[in-house]
């Protein structure tokens, strides 16, 4: 049984970056993402949220949750959740899952604004997704009201933001 595991552990740490497929959810694959939320303990994700995803094989092991503002200018989104499985942690997935995220955006939008709201020991890795902390005040009303409320709840969380602005020279 110890042999056992230690080859699944080996076999997760030197997976096959083949089997990794990185896309934007799809309504199919909602039913899968409510219940891989539920066993993680995350927040429901709503029907007309951007999710995206990544499997290993067909198992799916994380997503970025992206929900647009409603009370703001139609480019701008409170990143909701980033979350990998933890035995898929520290492989750059949360990064690649960030980069299709924006990639997505850039062919969407001119200009975008992205809010999260990371624990403090996340910090490192935000900032170097090009994210910047931001004042309570920089944040749109709504959002100013749900960061507010978390904090009151005991919550360690940072402001942040990422803006991506396509200047007259850049071409898609």
């Amino acid at each position: 049984m110890k042999f056992g595991s230690y080859k699944i552990d080996l076999e997760i740490q030197l997976f096959d970056r083949n089997l990794i497929k990185l896309s934007l959810a799809t309504t199919a694959d909602f039913f899968e993402i409510k219940h891989f939320l539920k066993q993680h303990k995350e927040s429901r994700a709503n029907r007309s949220d951007l999710i995206y995803i990544v499997r290993y094989h067909t198992r799916l092991i994380g997503l970025a949750r992206l929900v647009q503002m409603r009370d703001t200018i139609e480019s701008q989104y409170w990143l909701r959740g980033l979350f990998i499985e933890t035995d898929f942690r520290q492989r750059r997935l949360a990064t690649h899952l960030l980069d299709l995220m924006n990639s997505d955006l850039k062919s969407r939008h001119n200009k975008f604004e992205i809010f999260a709201f990371p624990y403090v020991h996340l910090k490192q890795f935000y900032e170097e997704n090009s994210f910047h902390s931001i004042r309570l005040s920089d944040l749109p009303l709504s959002l100013q009201n749900t960061y507010r409320n978390a904090l009151k709840q005991g919550e360690n969380w940072l402001c942040m933001r990422f803006i991506h602005s396509m200047n007259p020279t850049q071409k898609t």
